[in-house]
């Protein structure tokens, strides 16, 4: 079974926004940046168009209160 790890990051970013009630805007607050900066990185994402870095990843999971390898699972 061939599965893109971008795939998998971008359900579990939004299987943890949805069960959490944060919407995009919010967690980009959380981020500190501007919220079509965390759009077009979503869409990137889930369009396979990016990778994205473990820092990123730290940094999302830390602003989602979960633990990173929780978005790669």
């Amino acid at each position: 079974m061939n599965v893109n790890i971008n795939s998998i990051i971008y359900k579990n970013i939004n299987l943890f926004m949805k069960s959490k009630g944060i919407k995009q805007k919010e967690l980009s607050d959380k981020l500190e940046i501007n919220q079509s900066v965390l759009s077009n990185k979503f869409r990137r994402l889930k369009n396979y168009d990016s990778t994205i870095t473990l820092k990123t990843i730290s940094e999302i999971a830390r602003a989602l209160e979960v633990e990173p390898w929780e978005l790669l699972k």
